[in-house]
């Protein structure tokens, strides 16, 4: 990450074409190498485990892909706090959207490969774990390291509430019949 700077050639890639497999990586990921890079490597681990991957290991592979997305995160975010005040508009919206793969695009996928590699039904089956037990990484979670990058998605929400409160009030002015 060290040696990676953020450049328009990279970062406007988009692909569009719609995954033909669930499985199938997010084209969009190779916008940003060092993402790229990381779904590749973590992808090639699950292929060369796959067949012999125990589904007791769930709970561990979860955690330690959630430690390593956070970081991986922390890392992001703090490359682009010692960038500073040098970041032009355009390079601050590159910074962005690379935050937005780690903590979007490739988070969903890891959690359709973790949901692939762990069958919610085996897993309880085998292990007596409840079906509605979540292995998922939390986006929660790798988001909060890149909040300086990362915008709160439910500020839209909790601002469209506000919204529709205030639209719900209704003024008597002049003649009350009361």
């Amino acid at each position: 990450m060290a040696s990676y700077s953020v450049s328009k050639s990279s970062a406007d890639i988009a692909f569009g074409l719609p995954p033909s497999d669930a499985l199938t990586p997010p084209m969009e990921l190779l916008s940003h190498p060092p993402v790229g890079h990381l779904a590749n490597q973590i992808l090639n681990a699950f292929n060369e485990t796959r067949a012999a991957l125990p589904l007791s290991l769930a709970p561990n592979i979860q955690c330690h892909l959630q430690q390593a997305m956070e970081e991986c995160a922390q890392i992001v975010s703090d490359a682009y706090r010692a960038e500073g005040t040098d970041l032009g508009e355009e390079e601050d919206r590159h910074w962005r959207h690379l935050a937005g793969q780690l903590s979007g695009d490739l988070v969903d996928y890891l959690n359709r490969c973790i949901d692939a590699l762990f069958p919610k039904k085996q897993l309880s089956e085998s292990l007596g774990l409840a079906l509605n037990r979540n292995f998922d990484i939390s986006k929660d979670k790798v988001r909060n390291r890149m909040s300086n990058l990362v915008k709160d998605e439910t500020q839209p929400e909790q601002e469209q509430a506000l919204a529709e409160q205030a639209t719900d009030v209704v003024f008597n002015v002049g003649n009350e019949d009361s």
